[in-house]
């Protein structure tokens, strides 16, 4: 496999890698939960509400759970669709996660053997300066950018939750999102800065070799 390709495998791992931390990080809702006291929002208790967290998730996160019954908040065909299609995200984003992993490990295993680690300087520095416009739209303005996210990824607006309808969504205020993908910027970030620290170790041993 050539050099590029293992090279996009590789990037494709860091970022389903920087997507599934946060999915996985049920300490970050809890958190969450406390801080913005959602049981005043919901009306129930932390306990009832992190049940019905750790339902949905299952369902969006297990292949084998085909239905979605919270059971503490009813539930509207449109927000069942909705929850649908982000669990065919999930799925995608670890097939991807899954699938790249080796090829990811092998790759890196190539580059210490061969020594090689200059030359993720240059898509690694891409990686670390490509995201400061999304930290600018999070700090300007994090609504517009859920909004126009969620408009480019669904074709419809099941997405589009009201409480009465959909009461889950009180349990799920934006703040918890926003936190989601700053932490897998933090991760993106922090994988491709040590990626690109590695190229410059390596660039600069190999300079010093030639002189």
């Amino acid at each position: 496999m050539k050099f590029n390709i293992k090279l996009a495998v590789f990037i494709l791992f860091l970022i389903s890698l920087a997507v599934l931390v946060p999915i996985y990080s049920k300490w970050l809702y809890l958190l969450d939960l406390k801080h913005y006291d959602l049981a005043a929002q919901t009306g129930l208790s932390d306990q009832v509400i992190a049940k019905n967290y750790d339902v949905l998730m299952n369902y969006l996160l297990n292949p084998f759970q085909h239905s979605l019954a919270l059971p503490d908040f009813k539930s509207s065909t449109s927000g069942l669709k909705h929850f649908l299609d982000v669990k065919l995200l999930f799925h995608l984003t670890q097939a991807i996660f899954l699938i790249s992993l080796p090829i990811a490990v092998s790759f890196w295993r190539e580059l210490a053997r061969t020594k090689q680690f200059w030359r993720l300087i240059n898509p690694m520095r891409i990686l670390l300066f490509t995201p400061l416009a999304l930290v600018f739209l999070i700090l300007v303005g994090f609504d517009s950018f859920f909004i126009s996210f969620h408009q480019l990824i669904f074709r419809d607006n099941s997405w589009l939750f009201y409480p009465s309808l959909d009461p889950i969504i009180l349990a799920l205020p934006e703040e918890y999102f926003k936190h989601c993908f700053i932490l897998g910027l933090v991760i993106l970030e922090g994988s491709a800065f040590l990626g690109y620290l590695k190229g410059r170790r390596a660039l600069s041993v190999l300079l010093n070799r030639r002189f």
